[in-house]
């Protein structure tokens, strides 16, 4: 049911058979807004946000509650901390996309320091089954550890160059890798996999071509 036709529905003063009276007729059977009905119905809407607003940040009845802590059964892929650490540490800590890393506190004492995510190209859950190993890792900043997660990036498995996707044109070329070491030898079969199974498929759906 259309929004004209549910405030002709509930209209309280209209006539029998006849349009509410906040509509012109435009054509036999059709009816649009007036203009001051249509005004005032913006009102309404955006009254209607802003209380929206002021229940979800003002509610102050809710400032001390806690989650609820419930107990659950659940399986998960036991990750090998010391690769991804050594990895994370053989590349300093700096993203390979943008060549930039995270500065910590430790930074102050430390060289060689800072945070950066393992990504996995080939997923090792949600029935991908990749390899947990440094063949199948990339190291990242969080936001590229996210972009290509959320496949909104991703490797090309024969040139190395990252696509990223651009919403006004699609998909495109950023450039290839910022840091990547020759003894880093990264897995074709896992490239591959994520660019057809993973990369092209999602493209796929938002009808995007490379």
């Amino acid at each position: 049911m259309s929004i004209e036709h549910q405030i002709e529905f509930h209209a309280t003063n209209r006539k029998k058979g006849k349009p509410p009276f906040y509509f012109d007729g435009v054509a036999y059977g059709l009816y649009q807004l007036s203009q001051r009905s249509y005004l005032t119905i913006q009102k309404y809407l955006e009254h209607q946000r802003v209380s929206k607003r002021e229940k979800f940040f003002g509610n102050e009845g809710r400032r001390d509650r806690k989650p609820d802590l419930i107990e659950f059964n659940s399986r998960r892929h036991v990750r090998d901390n010391a690769i991804t650490n050594e990895l994370k540490e053989y590349y300093q800590q700096v993203c390979q996309v943008c060549g930039n890393s995270i500065p910590t506190l430790n930074c102050a004492e430390f060289e060689d320091c800072g945070y950066s995510e393992v990504h996995h190209i080939r997923p090792l859950g949600s029935g991908h089954d990749g390899p947990d190993h440094t063949s199948n890792m990339l190291v990242l900043c969080p936001n590229h550890h996210a972009a290509f997660d959320l496949s909104v990036m991703a490797l090309h498995p024969d040139t190395l160059e990252v696509y990223e996707v651009n919403w006004e044109e699609g998909p495109r070329i950023s450039g290839k890798l910022e840091r990547h070491e020759p003894d880093h030898k990264l897995d074709p079969a896992c490239l591959r996999y994520a660019w057809e199974e993973i990369w092209l498929k999602n493209l796929s759906k938002k009808s995007w071509h490379i």
